[in-house]
């Protein structure tokens, strides 16, 4: 499974009362494993009594310091209960994740391009489109609504409030769900200068677009991007300020920079 992470560093954005991971306040909240005998009635219960106070201790009421989101890219309820059962059995407890006392869930159906209406099946470019932009697109797009308009993403909102950011994944950077932090591209399979002139013309630096995935990263630089992808810096750009040469000759510039 591909896993992305969007670092933020002291972030004054989150006003409302956040976990604190090392709460110790709650320890009902710490074990919502199944006590009893699974086979008798009850004995699968997990929590018992009002859980009212033990949710209230685990909250801080002030904004939080740092922020990391961790996206596992096609992870869902379904695939944390097969691995719980697998890991732990059907009454088992994850220490970690079964332990925070909050969980929330968001729509996961996409658009369709052409009608607007719910496209009930999505990706992984439109599912990422939504929770960095809190909007909702078609199948394929990366940044952009149905209509091709650009939305400000959670990165580039945190490092235009002057805040230190960062972009890490085991897969390649260029893929949608890392990509959508940074990008604004038709299509997610525009990875490099030369098959973005090809699929995703109006984004092409010649056509006055942003550019490719890479060239967006480029711009959006986050203080710390950690993944594969570096065969597309390898690319010749057609236009900007490294025409004709290899994208990579403006990342070395920028590394050195930093």
């Amino acid at each position: 499974m591909k896993l992305s992470a969007l670092f933020i560093a002291l972030i004054p954005l989150l006003g409302s009362p956040v976990i604190h991971a090392e709460t110790t306040a709650a320890p009902v909240l710490e074990n919502r494993a199944a006590q009893g005998d699974i086979t008798t009635p009850g004995g699968a219960r997990r929590l018992t009594g009002d859980q009212t106070e033990a949710l209230r201790a685990s909250l801080i009421n002030k904004p939080a310091k740092n922020v990391i989101l961790l996206i596992g890219d096609g992870m869902g309820d379904s695939e944390i209960t097969a691995a719980r059962n697998y890991a732990e059995g059907a009454g088992g407890f994850f220490k970690g994740i079964d332990a925070l006392p909050l969980t929330g869930q968001y729509t996961h159906y996409s658009l369709d391009k052409k009608t607007g209406k719910p496209d009930y099946v999505t990706d992984s470019a439109a599912s990422a489109t939504a929770w960095t932009t809190g909007v909702k697109t078609y199948n394929g797009a990366l940044g952009v609504d149905i209509h091709e308009n650009a939305h400000q993403t959670i990165l580039e909102l945190a490092k235009a409030a002057g805040l230190a950011t960062g972009n890490v994944s085991t897969a390649e950077l260029q893929d949608a769900t890392p990509a959508a932090l940074v990008a604004h591209v038709t299509s997610r399979k525009c990875y490099g200068p030369t098959v973005t002139s090809e699929k995703c013309p109006s984004n092409a630096l010649e056509k006055g677009g942003k550019g490719s995935i890479t060239e967006q990263l480029l711009n959006a630089r986050p203080d710390v991007t950690l993944g594969g992808g570096a065969k597309t810096f390898a690319e010749t750009a057609t236009a900007g300020e490294c025409r004709a040469k290899p994208c990579a000759s403006r990342r070395k510039r920028a590394a050195t920079r930093l």
